[in-house]
């Protein structure tokens, strides 16, 4: 195999230059960090001279890199020369010499939205260095682009790869203090630079659902810069290097304070958390990023008190009343959601917060109004069906391929089909965040009360908006059967009027609009049309998530247009000329016979208010004339919003939260954006909740979270109800064989089980299905569920026991030292709960255990921080 790189997976170019090509066609679509850095070789191939037939030839390969250094055109030959000295000379009898010729770099800068390209020659020992911007013009690299352009390839490497993109290389990165140390210097100096880079999806809102958005604004909190520095300390519990770095910038901007008060929160300083919360609220008091922070944090301080009060040795412990830092929090959440409605994050604040509060109905009226989320663009389109090796794989692979191989064999495993298409399994996104927020209200209510208030809640104000739609559909249907009737002749006019009759009568009889405003004339429609019990339309006749939805062109991704160069899976997204198809685009277009409506047409061109422009295109053969009429759409302004006055919420009583929460929705929910005049409202009354509210269709992500949950709890209570004589089995843990519990079932059906179990929650039940099918034979899938399991009850012995095997099995089978991410996340979990010191002392006295867990407690020091020496 001498055509191929020792440990370095390759795609081959069919024709040469076309990855940069399509690279350069994607530059302007690139959002946040980009792609990652792209690696093109040019070989040759000399045949072995005995062996006639055969010629020289010269060909391209390319693959991706992560975690290069790109500081320099030297750091990047030195990575060029651990390819040349990689690459294999000739392997076998009669199979030629392959040799790499040049090397071509692409290293995408997120500020300057540029890509530098530096080409490297084997005999040529002159660098080509320059970049290119989006229009594809070459311009020379200034010294400040080098900074930039690693501060950028650093940042994708800590930052989540994406996934299923093959062949990607990931190299170590930040291995040592001093690297560390240089890279956070450099931050520092571009810090005020990091708006340049966008903030990431999840805070805009989806523009084709909603038009006249008001825009996220980027500020230095939340921009992609920040945000990543604290991802990558928060996973390694180093808060104390948060603080540090970010406190020299507080005094510049007061929205830096939300970054250092959250990583005191994890300190265990909620009160100097709360000091730095109130000082620099008392300087920007309409600060959505602090108001959104200040209302987390206290979420926070709730969450965490309710976990110590509900511990037995601190029962006897005060703390502050749970209900006033509830209310205070939603308080600070919906002064932000009344600054800037559209917004996703403080929505899901306030929703969690009613959540916790016990108002269930109040936390899905919340969700179901929050603004639409855009499409996904962090995941790759090439997908799990579509993936295929490239080539041969290496013989280190990376463990983020090596996990992805495993998920997509156990996707292959057969089983039981509910089970295998459950549609939990593949949520990503909003969709995904909002399930979890179902699953902690079905464990709190049970999934019968959850159901039956989203019915009365939701589905009641979809049922009327949906009426009043079919109402409007058959006004407009009506109306021009009613116009080509009179425009018919006199003979066939009686006939048309049977006709429209007909029409309407059938269309009267199939739907009958739902607008009460009692629950009891609105109960009994919703139960009969309630298919699966829970809504009154099932989703999947309805439209998908807007996550899950696929554009026909992404206008904004990080690499979705770039797909022709990711694998022979991916779709190829062709560029299309708007330009032409815009001069084909007729609104309002109305085509009149000039003899015969003449007068008329002159009286409402006279008449007419708006601004239009007309053209008229003459016929060679007909005295008729086609009208284009174009409406000139001037830029609305701005809505005013209501001032919302945060003292009027005081305590969580229900009649309390009626009177704020009702005009609030009404205010600043999706129906706000509507003129007052077209808008319709409804009466909802239970026993435990009564609004009025605007008539509202429920949201798809809710729709979909609601139908997960249910196919999860469907398939979770058929498992509980097997026969009483498996369950005693199961419990006694006397199971020689899982065919003995059930024989129908695989082994990839337990493994599922398992996680069902973890994901609606019930850990005991997961944990015993994990236990029996280790007995029974050794899974990967199983052993990390028990280690997530461990982590979140607290057993650090048996948590440690089974981070070490899982640490073992993956690095015999990526055969080097490298760390299992889920084993990281869960000893570094286990350090910030009980402490560095108790962990090492119950690892000191475990024997046996793989010495690259011992590599994480250096992570959770104190000493290595920022400017700790």
């Amino acid at each position: 195999m001498g055509e191929f790189i020792y440990d370095i997976q390759e795609k081959v170019e069919q024709l040469y230059g076309q990855v940069l090509e399509d690279r350069q066609k994607a530059l302007p679509h690139f959002t946040g960090l980009g792609p990652p850095d792209l690696c093109v070789l040019v070989k040759s191939y000399e045949p072995p001279k005995f062996v006639p037939g055969l010629k020289a030839t010269t060909y391209s390969s390319y693959h991706w890199v992560s975690g290069l250094d790109t500081s320099s055109t030297s750091s990047i030959a030195v990575y060029l020369g651990t390819l040349i000295e990689n690459q294999e000379k000739s392997t076998g009898f009669g199979r030629g010499t392959y040799k790499i010729e040049g090397c071509h770099f692409c290293i995408y800068n997120s500020f300057q939205k540029m890509d530098i390209h530096v080409e490297l020659g084997i005999n040529n020992s002159q660098p080509t260095v320059y970049s290119v911007g989006a229009n594809g013009e070459r311009n020379p690299v200034e010294e400040s682009f080098w900074k930039e352009t690693y501060i950028s390839s650093v940042l994708r490497s800590v930052s989540d790869q994406p996934a299923f993109l093959r062949p990607l290389k990931i190299l170590p990165c930040l291995q040592s203090a001093d690297e560390e140390s240089n890279f956070l210097q450099l931050c520092s100096q571009h810090f005020w630079q990091g708006r340049k880079l966008g903030a990431h999806d999840g805070e805009y809102v989806d523009i084709k659902q909603q038009p006249d958005p008001e825009g996220f604004e980027v500020d230095d909190s939340n921009n992609i810069l920040v945000e990543s520095l604290v991802n990558y300390f928060n996973s390694r519990n180093r808060y104390e290097v948060i603080v540090s770095f970010f406190s020299e910038f507080i005094a510049t901007e007061s929205s830096i304070s939300t970054i250092v008060a959250r990583a005191m929160m994890h300190l265990n300083q909620p009160t100097q958390a709360f000091a730095l919360l109130d000082q620099a609220l008392h300087k920007c008091p309409e600060s959505t990023s602090i108001l959104m922070e200040y209302a987390d944090c206290l979420l926070m301080l709730h969450k965490k008190q309710e976990h110590t009060s509900s511990s037995p040795n601190n029962q006897s412990q005060s703390s502050t009343p749970k209900p006033d830092i509830l209310v205070k929090a939603l308080k600070y959440a919906l002064k932000s959601i009344s600054l800037k409605p559209q917004i996703v994050r403080h929505w899901k604040i306030a929703a969690n917060l009613l959540s916790q509060m016990g108002q269930i109905e109040w936390s899905l009226i919340f969700l179901n109004n929050a603004p639409y989320l855009k499409t996904d663009t962090l995941t790759d389109t090439i997908g799990k069906s579509k993936y295929a090796r490239v080539t041969p794989p290496p013989e280190h692979p990376n463990m983020l391929t090596v996990l992805e191989d495993e998920e997509i064999e156990f996707d292959e495993e057969p089983g039981d089909d509910f089970l295998k298409r459950l549609t939990s399994v593949s949520l990503h996104g909003e969709s995904l965040e909002i399930f979890n927020m179902l699953v902690g209200m079905y464990r709190n209510v049970g999934w019968l009360e959850l159901a039956e208030r989203k019915t009365k809640a939701l589905d009641q104000l979809a049922q009327t908006a949906r009426g009043r739609q079919t109402i409007k559909s058959n006004s407009s249907l009506n109306n021009s059967i009613i116009q080509s009737s009179s425009s018919s002749p006199p003979h066939s006019q009686q006939q048309q009027q049977q006709t429209s009759t007909n029409t309407v009568n059938s269309n009267n009889e199939n739907h009958q609009p739902q607008t009460t405003t009692s629950p009891s004339s609105s109960s009994s429609p919703s139960k009969d049309s309630s298919k699966d019990g829970h809504n009154t339309s099932s989703p999947i006749n309805r439209p998908k998530a807007t996550e899950n939805l696929k554009s026909p062109k992404v206008e904004e991704g990080l690499w979705n247009d770039e797909d022709d160069v990711q694998s022979e899976g991916s779709e190829k997204v062709e560029d299309v000329d708007l330009s032409e198809d815009l001069k084909n685009v007729n609104l309002n277009k109305t085509e009149q016979v000039e003899e015969e409506n003449k007068d008329q047409s002159k009286q409402e061109g006279e008449g007419e208010e708006k601004s239009t422009v007309s053209s008229t295109e003459p016929t060679s053969e007909s005295t008729a004339t086609a009208t284009t009429t174009v409406e000139v759409v001037l830029p609305k302004e701005p809505r005013k919003l209501k001032v919302f006055d945060q003292e009027s919420l005081q305590t969580s009583e229900i009649e309390s939260l009626r009177l704020v929460l009702e005009p609030f929705i009404k205010d600043y929910g999706l129906e706000s954006t509507k003129e007052e005049a077209t808008r319709e409202f409804v009466e909802i009354e239970t026993p435990n909740f009564k609004a009025r509210l605007p008539v509202v269709e429920i949201r798809r992500n809710v729709e979909l979270g609601f139908h997960a949950l249910f196919q999860d709890v469907k398939a979770y209570q058929s498992w509980k109800d097997e026969s009483q004589t498996k369950r005693t089995m199961i419990d006694s843990g006397n199971v020689k064989d899982l065919k003995h519990v059930n024989a129908t079932r695989t082994f990839a059906d337990w493994v599922r089980l398992g996680q069902l179990s973890f994901r609606l929650g019930d850990l005991s039940e997961s944990e015993k299905l994990f236990i029996l099918v280790q007995h029974d034979k050794f899974s990967s899938k199983a052993l990390s569920g028990l280690t997530r399991i461990f982590c979140r009850v607290g057993d650090i012995r048996n948590c440690l026991i089974s981070s070490s095997t899982l640490s073992k099995y993956y690095t015999d089978k990526v055969k080097a030292v490298d760390i299992n991410p889920i084993v990281q996340k869960c000893v570094l979990d286990l350090i910030a709960q009980f402490g560095l010191q108790k962990v090492r002392n119950i690892h000191s006295s475990i024997s046996d255990l793989s010495p690259i867990i011992g590599s994480l407690y250096l992570d959770s020091n104190p000493d290595r921080g920022w400017m700790a020496q």
